[in-house]
């Protein structure tokens, strides 16, 4: 089980921020409800399954999983301001695969700790 610090919740609060103030303040707060919420499932999911994750450190996979993401969004913004075209578009689809591939085993590396040692992966 991963140890959960009080610094990994505040990450995740200021991702949120942070995501949501590069657009406005409607998109701030639609942002931070679906990551409380995802956090929510995420945490219901897991109990039903017989796992051990607790809302808050669902909330800390979250953040941790949504971080590549945001640093693919900000780098797909840089090249766009650099000009669009076929290599802008390739340079875009490798951050953001790179990014998902990135998020999807961030996310898969911490749930796996918290479910029960019987049951495997699908």
């Amino acid at each position: 089980m991963c140890p959960v610090l009080p610094d990994h919740f505040w990450q995740t609060i200021t991702l949120c921020h942070n995501t949501g103030r590069t657009y406005s303040g409607a998109r701030t707060n639609k942002v931070f409800v679906i990551i409380w919420f995802g956090s929510i499932v995420i945490t219901l999911n897991s109990k039903l399954l017989g796992g051990t994750i607790s809302f808050f450190q669902s909330l800390c996979v979250l953040g941790y999983c949504i971080m590549p993401l945001t640093m693919a969004l900000v780098v797909c913004r840089i090249v766009l301001l650099s000009g669009s075209g076929t290599v802008s578009f390739a340079v875009r689809l490798t951050v953001v695969t790179a990014s998902f591939g990135w998020s999807t085993f961030a996310s898969t590396a911490f749930l796996a700790d918290s479910q029960l040692s019987n049951r495997k992966a699908l």
